[in-house]
């Protein structure tokens, strides 16, 4: 859909994408650690190639500065590979209980926390995210902010042990497969 009077609201769509670009580039110039394109990517509602892609088109178009649309393709590139990155990991995972999957993405969980009210666990990711629009548990409406939400250490520590052996199983396969004795593929000389 099109906005009717774009100039009414002051809205100027490639403006934004403009400052957004130079947002993204400046963030992940600062970000030693390369967290950010693995934040990226987990964002399901706004994250996808294609997105990326179509918005790089767009900056050429409108004349943005080369180095900054450089850089924003380069952010792009690693945001694809560390979302191909996460979807492996979770493949080395193989079948993963549904108590340790977030029963609203259906991922698993990393930080679970209870739901005061109903006592659903969830992932707390998931359900801040949630909390940044409607201040409400999802499940029944009830008022919910987070600092209600209860840390579930003991399903936390769960799926901890549950990735430790999956990742320890495929790494035995592994080894297996290549003919290397246990953990000796993964030593550097």
């Amino acid at each position: 859909s099109t906005v009717k009077d774009p100039d009414k609201y002051e809205f100027k769509p490639k403006q934004l994408l403009k400052q957004i670009a130079t947002i993204y580039v400046h963030i992940a110039r600062g970000d030693k650690e390369a967290v950010f394109p693995a934040a990226i990517s987990k964002d399901g509602r706004s994250y996808s190639e294609q997105l990326f892609a179509s918005a790089t088109n767009i900056l050429w178009k409108i004349g943005v500065d080369p180095q900054i649309i450089q850089e924003f393709m380069q952010l792009a590139g690693k945001a694809k590979a560390a979302a191909a990155e996460a979807m492996d990991a979770e493949a080395i995972l193989g079948d993963i209980p549904d108590e340790f999957l977030d029963p609203i993405q259906y991922t698993l969980m990393n930080d679970p926390v209870i739901l005061p009210s109903t006592r659903v666990t969830v992932d707390r990711p998931v359900i801040v995210r949630h909390l940044l629009s409607d201040s409400t548990d999802p499940f029944n409406r009830s008022q919910l902010t987070q600092d209600m939400l209860i840390p579930d250490t003991d399903l936390k520590l769960r799926i901890e042990e549950f990735v430790r052996s999956q990742q320890s199983r495929k790494r035995r396969a592994v080894d297996t497969e290549t003919g290397e004795p246990d953990g000796a593929a993964d030593m550097v000389e």
